[in-house]
């Protein structure tokens, strides 16, 4: 039997749930500074939960010492099995045609150029995910910046309508 097996599934629906939220929040710490999230990007990336089913899950997740508060800050969540911090990436082409791969100061391999390509299909999929996520955000950013001038352009408008119904009531 592999350990994979020997584990019990979380009996109920909040564990299920809280395991889930766990894993947005592993994934959104690993998109910043590999430690910390807060509840609004979770609840970005899983809209289909209830906010009240989200306090519960994070509830359930810092009861079991799966994630702490940071401070007094009402929000924020730290990972209590992080990610460590952000390394450095290089990926070269020798003039053999190798790739030599570097992350941080610690690890360095030299992989051929079908190695490399299988490689990256193996990350195209976060690529493509991290990339549409930063596009969304700059997309909410520009909406946002839209309805706003949107509601000054109808007060504007309803502004201008009261001055001129205004001075038509005017008497000659």
């Amino acid at each position: 039997m592999t350990a994979e097996q020997t584990t019990t599934p979380p009996q109920d629906r909040i564990e299920r749930l809280a395991d889930r939220v766990l894993a947005v929040g592993k994934a959104v710490a690993a998109q910043g500074d590999g430690r910390t999230f807060t509840v609004d990007s979770i609840y970005d990336e899983m809209s289909e939960i209830s906010r009240q089913r989200l306090g519960d899950a994070l509830k359930t997740l810092k009861d079991a010492r799966r994630i702490h508060a940071i401070g007094r800050s009402k929000g924020i969540y730290e990972l209590e099995e992080a990610f460590p911090p952000k390394r450095k990436i290089s990926l070269s082409t020798l003039t053999d045609g190798w790739r030599l791969l570097e992350v941080g100061d610690e690890f360095s391999i030299a992989v051929t150029p079908a190695e490399s390509a299988e490689m990256g299909s193996y990350l195209a999929g976060d690529a493509v995910r991290f990339s549409m996520s930063e596009k969304i955000k700059a997309i909410e950013s520009a909406l946002a910046d839209l309805r706003h001038e949107n509601a000054n352009l109808k007060q504007a408008l309803r502004d201008v309508r009261k001055s001129a119904t205004a001075q038509a009531a005017l008497p000659l």
